[in-house]
């Protein structure tokens, strides 16, 4: 009788296997029945299966993806037909100046040179109106038309976009050499003009972005 008494009580303290202590010993280790929580940790590790780690390969790496394929087309075509509008209205304009069409024209503020003898009619009968042997203005109507039917009617990829990029840049280079021929050769102030080459920079921009989408 006290050796199973002591034997409970070594085997409850001490932490024996059940088998060697009493059968009234507490279950989990301790005399007060609390479980051996290192114990337990260590052998439920022991018991749980090892799987080893799939290794990532190309495929399974997953990185955030970069918005370079925007479709700028939505938005930029109808926009740069817009712009060929309010352009190709001016390329008339100062066509018809040109050919002495405009007489009084009062449809248009005098602020814009509509009258016949102000700045800007003045510039359309100077040598810089007519760079390549015909007036840029009649040049400029032909690249606007251009213009407005690549943005409403050609596919979104098209050889024309980038033959209309490379026409958008000489306007651009065009321009800046009118400007200085203005400001500095003729001293003439041309809203009409800077209206132009305005609405040239904005469509040269525009072409790009249109052409990336």
């Amino acid at each position: 009788m006290l050796a199973t008494q002591w034997g409970f009580y070594f085997g409850c303290s001490a932490g024996v296997p059940l088998a060697v202590a009493s059968p009234s010993c507490p279950r989990g280790g301790g005399p007060s029945g609390r479980p051996d929580t290192q114990q337990e940790s260590n052998s439920a590790r022991n018991r749980a299966p090892r799987t080893a780690a799939p290794a990532l390969g190309p495929s399974a790496r997953t990185f955030p993806k970069v918005a370079w394929g925007y479709n700028y087309g939505v938005w930029v075509r109808p926009l740069i037909a817009v712009l060929a509008l309010a352009g190709l209205a001016d390329a008339f304009y100062f066509t018809f100046a040109y050919y002495g069409r405009i007489k009084k024209a009062r449809w248009v503020p005098e602020i814009l040179c509509a009258r016949e003898g102000s700045n800007c009619v003045t510039v359309v009968q100077t040598p810089y109106a007519r760079v390549f042997g015909v007036p840029n203005s009649l040049l400029g109507v032909v690249y606007y038309l251009l213009l407005i039917v690549w943005a409403v009617a050609a596919p979104p990829v098209s050889a024309m976009g980038w033959i209309l990029i490379a026409a958008s840049a000489g306007t651009v280079i065009l321009g800046f050499y009118l400007i200085y021929a203005l400001r500095r050769k003729l001293y003439i102030d041309c809203p009409f003009c800077y209206a132009a080459h305005t609405i040239n920079a904005l469509l040269l921009i525009l072409l790009i972005l249109a052409n990336r989408s």
